[in-house]
């Protein structure tokens, strides 16, 4: 959340920064035997269901902040929520990067 007073950037600035770190990591990796990027176009969808299952205590509401109310009727967010948790964690091992405590407490609940 933003400071009071503080003006948070937009949702287009923020989701360019992100696509140009993407673009440096593609880079970066250039020439490997699997297509890095391609393999890794839906990770956004991962992070934002991560970033709701940290906002919210309630387990369905990230489903139903997201419009995603009818996973929750079939009974199928579990397994979305273990594909989308396991991508990011993914990443996360990827890259080597130790994710944040509050980010590496969701990835351990949701094994």
């Amino acid at each position: 959340m933003a400071e009071t007073g503080a003006v948070a950037p937009s949702l287009p600035a923020v989701l360019l920064i992100a696509a140009r770190a993407f673009l440096d990591e593609a880079e970066r990796r250039r020439g490997a035997p699997e297509s890095w990027v391609n393999a890794r176009f839906d990770v956004l969808r991962s992070f934002v269901l991560l970033a709701a299952m940290i906002r919210y205590d309630e387990p369905y509401e990230p489903f139903r902040v997201l419009g995603l109310e009818s996973l929750i009727r079939h009974r199928n967010h579990h397994k979305v929520l273990r594909r989308e948790l396991a991508r990011a964690a993914e990443l996360y091992a990827t890259l080597e990067v130790t994710p944040e405590p509050d980010v590496a407490e969701v990835l351990r609940q949701r094994r």
